[in-house]
C-alpha cells in the first residue's frame, strides 16, 4: 500500500468513528480531536492488521497520532 492511499483509508475510517463527512478530517489533526476512543483506537488497529495483512501494535494510534504521521509509518512497514 502507498501512504496516499493508507491516508485515505485512514480519514474515511476517523470519519466514521468520529460520525463526521470525509471533508471535516484534518490529517494532521491528532486523533485526540475526534473523540476517539481507546476501544474505537484498538478496533482501528485490528481493521488495519486485517487490510494490511501485518502484525501491528495496540499503542500504534498513540506512538503515531495524527493521520499523517501514522500513514507515513505503515506506508514504510507494509512493504
Amino acid at each position: 500500500m502507498t501512504e496516499p492511499q493508507i491516508r485515505e483509508r485512514l480519514v474515511r475510517e476517523i470519519a466514521e468513528a468520529a460520525a463526521l463527512p470525509v471533508d471535516r478530517i484534518d490529517s494532521r489533526e491528532p486523533f485526540a480531536s475526534y473523540g476517539l476512543a481507546s476501544l474505537e483506537a484498538v478496533y482501528l488497529v485490528g481493521k488495519l492488521e486485517d487490510w494490511l495483512g501485518i502484525a501491528l501494535d495496540a499503542t500504534l494510534l498513540w506512538d503515531h497520532p495524527t493521520i499523517d504521521s501514522l500513514a507515513a509509518h505503515l506506508a514504510k512497514v507494509a512493504k
